[in-house]
């Protein structure tokens, strides 16, 4: 295994007495907390000056779309070890099966369901009412898979959308299940689901624009894009307010097929596994780079389709 890709993954592990704010001060990256860009407060500025236009756009999207994922359970399903690298898998061997942790990821889909296509609600609370919600929002989210393992974990997985400052409203997507989940580029696409109709309008209007934007930025910046390397990383740092940090990437690893993986200069701490990790000048939007884990030569991410 390439030793930039070498180190241990991110979560934030928590439980029920502790207070976030004391995750802070006792990180072992506290040096890079400076770097941390609160997501209300990103402008233009925040990035090289020939990227103020479509690219901001791009990352500001990024970050409406971008969610703190909360698992409260670890499924026996997990695998011992990876099968690429030989190393334990994450949480695989603990006892303890209720450690909750809370990592990172991002909205990639969204589809309304009505009365009309005769679809229930498939959550816990609408199975146990005997009454399900008949119009209801369905709502995919990509993640890391060592946050996210399998369909036990989802169904005890909850997303919290929106969570820009500590006063924001508590806005809760319910995970139901996987779409699928690829061990060996870490990145899962994990199944939620919303009562709230209104609010699954809104995100549909908010992806489409995201979507149309990424692919125009590409095609703009695709000539350029190994110049400056621009990679920016929207995340929730220690389960706290959602945050943004722009760096560089400084190695890539090419896998199979159209695949590669990057370690980049972005900052991270835990409760970073899973945010969208976005280079400018590729797309990635569908089978997106997640961030992965943190070693010694940088933070790194999770193989993805490079176009």
């Amino acid at each position: 295994m390439d030793s930039w890709f070498v180190g241990t993954h991110e979560t934030q592990e928590c439980f029920e007495d502790d207070d976030k704010l004391t995750y802070y001060p006792n990180c072992k990256k506290k040096q890079g907390h400076d770097l941390f860009l609160p997501a209300r407060d990103l402008t233009p500025s925040c990035l090289p000056q020939r990227y103020h236009g479509n690219v901001y756009e791009v990352v500001r999207y990024t970050a409406q779309l971008t969610v703190m994922v909360v698992t409260y359970v670890i499924s026996p399903g997990r695998i011992n070890t990876h099968p690429r690298t030989g190393r334990p898998y994450p949480y695989s061997n603990l006892t303890i099966k209720k450690l909750s942790r809370k990592g990172s990821g991002r909205i990639y889909k969204i589809k309304k369901i009505t009365e009309e296509d005769n679809q229930p609600c498939p959550c816990g609370m609408c199975i146990q009412s005997g009454k399900p919600v008949m119009t209801w929002g369905e709502i995919r989210i990509v993640t890391a898979t060592h946050l996210v393992f399998d369909d036990y974990e989802a169904q005890n997985t909850v997303c919290r959308f929106g969570y820009d400052q500590e006063d924001s409203p508590i806005i809760l997507l319910t995970g139901v299940g996987l779409e699928s989940a690829d061990v060996d580029a870490d990145r899962c696409k994990l199944i939620c689901v919303t009562h709230d109709v209104n609010l699954v309008e809104e995100l549909e209007v908010t992806w489409g624009r995201y979507y149309d934007l990424v692919r125009s930025v590409r095609d703009e910046f695709k000539d350029i894009r190994d110049e400056d390397k621009v990679t920016v990383v929207v995340s929730h740092p220690h389960g706290g307010p959602k945050m943004v940090t722009v760096g560089e990437w400084v190695y890539r690893e090419d896998g199979e097929g159209r695949t590669c993986r990057y370690c980049y200069t972005a900052s991270t701490c835990p409760g970073s596994s899973g945010a969208c990790v976005y280079v400018v000048g590729r797309e990635g939007w569908y089978y997106a780079h997640v961030h992965s884990g943190t070693g010694g030569k940088g933070n790194f991410s999770g193989y993805g389709v490079d176009y």
